[in-house]
């Protein structure tokens, strides 16, 4: 019989009479085959309707909440934008983030940041929306890698505070920031009586604590000294033990106090901008400040005159004042290009407060600093040294020796000393001072033989045969 495995095919041979029961299992097959297959479809549109129905239930329930949110946000940004375009007005608290206007940055201020940034990595300023954020970091990476990269410019804080560091060039401020020398008055070699002081009569000039040169030109004397602070004081900041008293016991009717140091090297900080701070105090009133820069080209040979430069700016313009001991001066420092120098090598820069006292009673100075920079925006750039390392840089450009002392057996009439080495190189050959003869037993003379930038011999002669013994307080003066 003829079935689905040879496609219902009859034989050529011998010849088949189509009979009933040909037909019927013939048709019988295809009509089963028929069935099977309506039941399948039927099957897959049934799957197919539960499926659309699903997906129809699933959109309905959460995708088209969300569309409906977006077209209100959609539809309430265009009605802000139209009132903004339409009536000019900027955001607010209730519009565009919630944000008041300050918030956002005008599209000026957006286009120079870029500009800058564009700059900074070697950019024009219309290739930076053209990188990738992948390709920027890669060219900020190139210009400072996060560790070991060496800066090629200045970094300009602000104003701000640079907090957390553990050192500066691996230790504190190293390359001291503050030109000033003893600016918290802490050394006073050349007084045996500090706090007594000293008086500098009108017109004299004198160096009285270390590296600071008074000089009255006023028509009284004063008496410059150096006093304690009183301790948990809030006026000056950092706490510091000293301050410089200058005294009147007369009123000055004219003139005025210079207090002034000089600064090795006529070439410091010139052409840059460098601010002087100090804290002043003195009897109530109007009595005026001034504060000033002098370049000193030194001496010998034929070098160029000297150069005054009254501060740029001076925020407070008098000694006394109730709101603030704090005195803010700015410079300019003018370039020395063209300049001749003297052979002497004693060219400075000189920082010079001038007050015009016009009262009796005290003046006083502390927390001197002159430094690179505008500081007026800093809490204090004064930045306090080691007391050793003062003491140290002071003894550059003077140095007392207390009771120098020796003893020895000599013939009449021979010469002996001893040598005595400088704690440091001073600045220059020093002049020798005897202050006073403490001890002086069959001794004639008290003089130097030899005296360098290192150290220097003392001699002495034996008046007769025998011990001799002396002892004497020795200045070494290298001051500019």
């Amino acid at each position: 019989m003829p079935d689905r495995s040879d496609n219902y095919q009859l034989l050529s041979w011998p010849k088949t009479k189509i009979d009933r029961e040909i037909w019927n299992s013939v048709l019988g097959d295809i009509a089963a085959r028929l069935t099977a297959r309506e039941e399948l479809e039927a099957s897959f549109e049934a799957l197919i309707e539960q499926g659309t129905q699903a997906s129809l239930d699933y959109v309905q329930a959460t995708i088209a909440p969300q569309l409906e949110n977006l077209q209100d946000e959609i539809e309430e940004a265009r009605a802000q934008i139209e009132e903004i375009i339409g009536s000019g007005t900027a955001p607010n608290s209730a519009k565009l983030g919630g944000q008041l206007p300050a918030y956002y940055a005008p599209v000026a201020y957006v286009d120079g940041w870029a500009a800058d940034v564009a700059t900074a990595l070697g950019l024009k300023a219309d290739q930076l929306t053209t990188y990738t954020k992948l390709e920027v970091n890669n060219l900020v990476g190139s210009r400072l890698a996060l560790s070991g990269g060496t800066m090629s410019g200045d970094i300009n804080l602000a104003g701000n505070k640079l907090a957390g560091v553990a050192s500066i060039n691996g230790g504190p401020m190293s390359g001291a920031r503050n030109k000033i020398i003893n600016g918290g008055f802490s050394i006073c070699q050349r007084l045996a009586a500090p706090a007594t002081g000293q008086v500098i009569n009108a017109g004299s000039s004198v160096y009285v604590l270390d590296r600071w040169l008074i000089t009255n030109n006023t028509n009284q004397p004063v008496t410059i000294s150096q006093q304690l602070q009183t301790i948990g004081q809030v006026l000056s900041p950092g706490n510091p033990k000293f301050k410089l008293r200058a005294a009147f016991a007369t009123a000055p009717t004219s003139g005025t106090l210079r207090i002034a140091q000089r600064i090795e090297g006529v070439e410091t900080l010139a052409a840059a901008v460098a601010s002087a701070r100090g804290h002043f105090t003195g009897p109530a009133g109007n009595e005026t400040l001034a504060c000033e820069l002098v370049q000193n080209f030194g001496t010998g040979g034929a070098p160029s005159g000297a150069v005054t430069t009254a501060s740029a700016s001076l925020d407070v313009t008098t000694i006394y004042s109730a709101a603030s001991q704090v005195r803010r001066a700015l410079f300019n420092v003018p370039s020395v290009a063209a300049k001749t120098l003297g052979s002497n090598g004693n060219d400075y820069l000189e920082l010079a407060w001038v007050l015009t006292p016009r009262q009796t009673g005290n003046y006083e100075l502390s927390v001197m600093s002159f430094v690179e920079g505008d500081s007026r925006a800093e809490a204090d750039p004064f930045g306090q040294r080691p007391l050793q390392q003062e003491i140290a840089i002071c003894q550059r450009y003077y140095y007392r020796n207390n009771a120098m002392h020796f003893t020895t057996y000599q013939i009449g009439g021979s010469a002996t000393g001893m040598y005595y080495t400088f704690p440091v190189r001073m600045r220059a050959v020093p002049t020798f001072g005897a202050i006073g003869i403490i001890t002086s037993v069959n001794a004639s003379g008290y003089s130097p033989s030899v005296l360098t930038q290192l150290g220097a011999e003392i001699r002495t002669s034996a008046v007769a045969s025998g011990p001799v013994v002396v002892g004497a307080d020795n200045s070494f003066d290298a001051e500019l």
